[in-house]
């Protein structure tokens, strides 16, 4: 069921978001 699917797959892509924005946190305090 492709709606029953799409929440699943807004959240794998929020999570992702978390992950690269923190990411870009560390890189950004590593290179002050």
């Amino acid at each position: 069921d492709p709606t029953k699917a799409q929440p699943g797959h807004r959240g794998d892509h929020t999570y992702a978001d978390k992950i690269r924005f923190t990411y870009a946190l560390i890189v950004a305090d590593e290179s002050k």
